[in-house]
C-alpha cells in the first residue's frame, strides 16, 4: 500500500490460505497503527484488498472476530476515524487564516461534542497541521472573551435570585450547549465571581428545590381540578349515556327515514331521467328548428340575391332594349338612306338605254376602298330581277365600304363575287350589311396574319 491510500501491487499465488493472512495482517495493521488513522480512505483501502483477494462477508467478520472486535465495532472504529480525519481538514480550514473567530470555535466544539473528538486527537489534529495546543487556547482565549464575558453575567444573575424559572434554565443550558463552554472555562467564570463549584451547585439546588415545591403546590392544585373534572366528568357520562340512548333512538327513526328517503331519491332520479330525455327533445327540436329557420333564412338570400341579380338583368335588359332601340332606328334611317340611293340608282339606270353596258362595259378600276365594282355582269346576271338586286347589293356595299375601308387596308372587295355568294346561300336583304361587314373584317384579318412580323421579313418579300 503506497502513501496515496490506493493499492499499488499484490503478488498473487495460488494459495487461498496465504491471500487471507494477508488480507488479515494488513487489516490488523490498520485497526492498531495510529498514523493510519487520520486517514479518511481507511475502509476503502479494506474494501479495495476485499474485492483483490475476493474475501467474503463472513471471512472478514471472521477475521474480524480473530482480532477482538466485532464487525459493529470494527465499522465504528472505521467511521470515528473518518470523524477524526474530516475534523483535522475542518481545524486546518479554520485556522488558514491564523484568526479563530467566535463562529468557528462553536462549530469546531459542536463537532468534537457530536463525533466524540477526545483532547488527545484533537491535539493531534492540531499538530498535524503545524499548531501547539497552547497557540490554540491563546487563540480561544482572545477570540472567546466576549462569550465568557455574557456567561460571566449570566452565571452572576443566577446566584443574584433565589429563583431560577424554567425558562431561565432552558436558556443557560442552551447558552452552554450553543457556544460548548467547557469546564475550565466554567470554573474560570465561577472563580472570577469569588464563588466554588459547590456553592453554585448548592444556590441552583435550592433554586430547583424552590421549583419542585412550587410545583408541588400547583399539583395539588392540579389535583383538585382534576377531581372537579372527575365529578364534571362522571355527571356528563350519566348526561352522555342518555344522550346516547336517545341518539339510539333517534338512529332508528334516522334508519327509517333514510330508507323512506332512498325511495324518494329513487323516484327524484326516474323524475331526474324523464326530465333529461324530455330535455333532450327539446334540444333535438331546438336543433331541428334551428336548421330549419338557417335554411329559410339562406333560402331568403338566396331568394334577395336572386331578386337582386334579377332587377340588375332587368335594368341591363332595358338598357339593351334602348341600345336596340337606337340601332333599330339608326338601321332604319340608314334603309331609308338606302332605299333613296337606290331609288336614285334605278332612275339614273332608266335613263340609259342599256344600263349594264353603260356601267360595267370598262375594265375593272379600283377605287379608294379597293372595291372592285365595274366588272360586268353580262355572263352573271340573267334577268333584270338579278340586275336590280345587284344594284341594290352594291349600293349596301358602298355605304359598308365607306365605314370599314380606309386606303391603308389595301383590301379589294369584288363585289359581283360577294353578290353571287348572297344568290348562292340565299341571304336575306334584311342581312346584307351584317354579311358585307363580316367579309371585310375576315379580309382585314387575314391581311394582318400575312404581314411580315419585322423589317428583315418585309425586306426578304420584297427582294
Amino acid at each position: 500500500v503506497h502513501g496515496g491510500g490506493k493499492i499499488s501491487h499484490v503478488t498473487m499465488t495460488t494459495d487461498v490460505a496465504v491471500f487471507q493472512g494477508v488480507y488479515e495482517e494488513l487489516v490488523s495493521k490498520l485497526i492498531s497503527q495510529h498514523e493510519l488513522g487520520s486517514r479518511a480512505g481507511d475502509m476503502e483501502i479494506i474494501q479495495q484488498l476485499r474485492d483483490l483477494l475476493s474475501i467474503s462477508a463472513d471471512q472478514h467478520e471472521n477475521m474480524l472476530l480473530a482480532l477482538g472486535l466485532s464487525l459493529s465495532s470494527f465499522d465504528h472504529l472505521m467511521t470515528h476515524r473518518r470523524d477524526v480525519a474530516h475534523y483535522q481538514s475542518v481545524l486546518a480550514f479554520a485556522l488558514s487564516d491564523a484568526v479563530l473567530d467566535a463562529e468557528e470555535l462553536k462549530t469546531l466544539k459542536q463537532y468534537r461534542i457530536e463525533h466524540g473528538i477526545s483532547d488527545d486527537e484533537h491535539i493531534a489534529a492540531l499538530q498535524s497541521i503545524g499548531w501547539s495546543n497552547e497557540d490554540f487556547q491563546t487563540a480561544i482565549r482572545e477570540e472567546s472573551r466576549p462569550i465568557l464575558e455574557e456567561y460571566r453575567q449570566m452565571v452572576k444573575a443566577v446566584m443574584d435570585t433565589y429563583t431560577v424559572t424554567t425558562e431561565r434554565n432552558n436558556y443557560f443550558e442552551q447558552f452552554v450547549k450553543k457556544y460548548g463552554i467547557a469546564e475550565t472555562e466554567h470554573f474560570k467564570v465561577l472563580e472570577s465571581l469569588g464563588l466554588t463549584q459547590t456553592q453554585f451547585d448548592a444556590h441552583r439546588l435550592l433554586a430547583l428545590r424552590t421549583q419542585l415545591r412550587e410545583a408541588k403546590d400547583k399539583d395539588i392544585e392540579m389535583d383538585n381540578e382534576i377531581a372537579e373534572l372527575e365529578m364534571v366528568l362522571q355527571h356528563s357520562s350519566e348526561k352522555l349515556s342518555a344522550t346516547i340512548r336517545l341518539a339510539n333512538d333517534l338512529q332508528t327513526d334516522t334508519n327509517q327515514k333514510n330508507r323512506e328517503l332512498v325511495d324518494v331519491e329513487h323516484r327524484l332520479l326516474e323524475v331526474r331521467e324523464a326530465i333529461q330525455e324530455h330535455d333532450d327533445r327539446i334540444i333535438r327540436a331546438r336543433a331541428i328548428l334551428k336548421q330549419k329557420v338557417d335554411d329559410i333564412e339562406g333560402s331568403v338570400a338566396e331568394t334577395l340575391e336572386l331578386e337582386a341579380a334579377a332587377n340588375e338583368k332587368a335594368e341591363e335588359l332595358l338598357s339593351w332594349q334602348r341600345h336596340v332601340s337606337e340601332i333599330g332606328n339608326r338601321l332604319l334611317t340608314t334603309q331609308n338612306t338606302l332605299t333613296q340611293a337606290a331609288n336614285s340608282v334605278a332612275k339614273f339606270d332608266d335613263s340609259v338605254e342599256n344600263p349594264v353596258e353603260a356601267v360595267f362595259a370598262k375594265k375593272p378600276v379600283h377605287s379608294a376602298w379597293g372595291l372592285n365594282a365595274e366588272v360586268p355582269l353580262t355572263s352573271r346576271v340573267a334577268s333584270d330581277g338579278d340586275q336590280r338586286q345587284f344594284r341594290l347589293f352594291r349600293t349596301a356595299c358602298l355605304a359598308v365600304g365607306t365605314s370599314l375601308i380606309v386606303p391603308e387596308d389595301r383590301i379589294y372587295l369584288d363585289i359581283p363575287a360577294l353578290f353571287e355568294k348572297v344568290k348562292q346561300q340565299g341571304i336575306p336583304v334584311e342581312r346584307w350589311n351584317a354579311f358585307i361587314s363580316s367579309t371585310i373584317n375576315e379580309m382585314k384579318e387575314e391581311r394582318k396574319r400575312n404581314l411580315p412580323k419585322s423589317t428583315l421579313e418585309a425586306g426578304k418579300l420584297l427582294v
